[in-house]
């Protein structure tokens, strides 16, 4: 393979690297205020079955699955989380979204809680 191309694909992957890293940081770091949080709507599927919605944090595109009560991180507070298209919610996620069954990994294992990001950022 060409030198210009190998050089290419390991400036690719180091920019990948860090962008990881920075959007882990980030993510972190924020507070995820409840007034800068949105839920994305269920879908139905087919009988009996739905995905999930997810809240995403605006500021830092943060996001997680949930039902009702079932969020880690977004939306605890009593300020009413505003309900948008899932389309318009994916807008603002940066990176991944926090599946049910991880959070239930970290809660119930009582793992630390920067295994969440990792789990994202996989």
């Amino acid at each position: 393979m060409d030198t210009a191309i190998l050089i290419a694909e390991i400036k690719l992957r180091e920019a990948k690297e860090n962008l990881k890293a920075a959007r882990m940081e980030v993510q972190k770091s924020c507070e995820h205020p409840d007034e800068e949080v949105v839920e994305g709507k269920y879908e139905p599927c087919s009988y009996a079955n739905a995905t999930p919605p997810f809240r995403v944090c605006k500021l830092c595109g943060y996001a997680e699955q949930g039902w009702g009560c079932g969020y880690w991180k977004l939306g605890h507070g009593l300020y009413s989380i505003p309900i948008v298209s899932r389309s318009e919610a994916f807008e603002f996620v940066s990176g991944g979204i926090i599946r049910q069954d991880q959070l239930s990994e970290v809660r119930y294992d009582r793992k630390d809680h920067d295994t969440l990001w990792e789990m994202l950022n996989q």
